[in-house]
């Protein structure tokens, strides 16, 4: 589904702010400019935009991008957020800022609620933060089934599996330090008490 917001600049220029929903994933956008979206999803979103401008981005009036027209987003908190994006045109004109309200949730299509995310990056360089890949757990009581993640390079080679969801993967191979890159990563489980297998798809950015 594409959301789009029409607006035109006291300088006549046209704008239009887009946020498209990755593959596989439910959303819903309605007329008052709401974006509901799962805690641990990638949004991305852009502008049409003019040559010769620059588009700020930001969260909450924290500014998070001050010239790309097109931007991603992984939601990592639940709450309500408002992102705003301004053009700047080659004059150095501001137009008003356009904004969209960004409802972040930890509920799943069933009703059931999200017990865990996956990070999008790590750091194993032994600094002694973010040193592991693992999933984050969301709530206190944290309790799911069979659980079992698997990582791969992008030949499909399985570098580590783990059941233990408190395990993370440290980057390494056979005693080998793996490379800077992107990894895919697969995860199966059962939420506590059911029988229905889940499967979370993420890649990871290993960064030395």
């Amino acid at each position: 589904m594409n959301f789009q917001l029409k607006l035109v600049w006291k300088y006549y220029a046209l704008f239009l702010l887009h946020c498209i929903w990755p593959p596989g994933t439910e959303a819903y956008c309605q007329i008052n400019l709401t974006d509901s979206v799962q805690v641990g999803i990638t949004r991305h979103y852009w502008v049409n935009y003019t040559v010769g401008s620059k588009y700020q981005w930001s969260i909450d009036g924290n500014l998070f991008e001050e010239k790309a027209e097109r931007i991603s987003i992984c939601w990592q908190q639940v709450g309500v957020f408002n992102l705003e994006v301004r053009e700047i045109n080659m004059n150095g004109c501001a137009g008003a800022p356009s904004a969209l309200s960004v409802v972040v949730s930890n509920e799943l299509a069933d009703g059931s609620s999200l017990t865990f995310i996956l990070p999008n990056a790590f750091t194993p360089n032994g600094d002694g933060l973010n040193d592991e890949f693992h999933p984050v757990i969301l709530v206190n009581s944290f309790n799911i089934d069979d659980y079992c993640m698997m990582i791969f390079n992008k030949r499909g080679q399985l570098l580590f599996e783990s059941s233990d969801i408190r395990k993370g993967w440290d980057g390494n191979f056979n005693l080998q330090r793996s490379p800077t890159g992107i990894y895919l990563v697969k995860v199966l489980y059962s939420p506590a008490g059911s029988s229905a297998k889940r499967v979370m798809h993420s890649r990871v950015v290993l960064l030395r």
